[in-house]
C-alpha cells in the first residue's frame, strides 16, 4: 500500500491538472457564442438566465423592465463577472478596457438571455398545442 500512495498522489496531480486546462480553456472561450451557449444549457436542462453584477445591483439584459421581477422569481440568475462593474452612467471614471468589458458582457447575457427565453416559450407553446387525451 506504502508503493501506492505516491503513484496515487500523482495520478490526481495529473487530474486535477487536467480539469484546471479544460477549465483554462473554457474560460477563453467563455464569451463567444451566446446562443450556441444558452441552446446547450438549454438542452442539459439549465434555464438559468445571466446578468452583470453592478454597483447598484444585478443588470438583467434581453429581459424588459416591467418583466424583471417576475421573471427573478420564477427563474435563478447568475452573474456573469465576479467583482461588482461600475454602472454606465458613471462612465467617466472608467478605462476604455472597462467599458470594453461591460458591453461585452451585456452583449453576451442579452443574446444569451433572449435565447433562453425564446426556447422556453417556444416549448410552453408546443406543450400547449400538444393533443392530450
Amino acid at each position: 500500500m506504502r508503493k501506492l500512495t505516491p503513484l496515487l498522489i500523482i495520478f490526481f496531480l495529473l487530474i486535477s491538472m487536467q480539469v484546471s486546462a479544460f477549465e483554462g480553456a473554457l474560460n477563453s472561450h467563455a464569451l463567444t457564442s451566446p446562443v450556441l451557449d444558452a441552446k446547450e444549457a438549454y438542452a442539459r436542462g439549465n434555464t438559468d438566465l445571466v446578468g452583470i453584477k453592478l454597483d447598484k445591483g444585478l443588470l438583467l439584459p434581453g429581459i424588459k423592465t416591467e418583466q424583471q421581477e417576475s421573471i427573478r422569481k420564477q427563474h435563478r440568475v447568475r452573474a456573469l463577472n465576479r467583482k461588482a462593474l461600475k454602472d454606465l452612467k458613471q462612465a467617466q471614471e472608467m478605462n476604455k478596457q472597462d467599458i470594453r468589458q461591460l458591453y461585452k458582457l451585456k452583449r453576451y447575457a442579452n443574446r444569451y438571455n433572449l435565447t433562453i427565453m425564446k426556447l422556453m416559450k417556444a416549448e410552453k407553446l408546443e406543450q400547449q398545442r400538444r393533443y392530450r387525451y
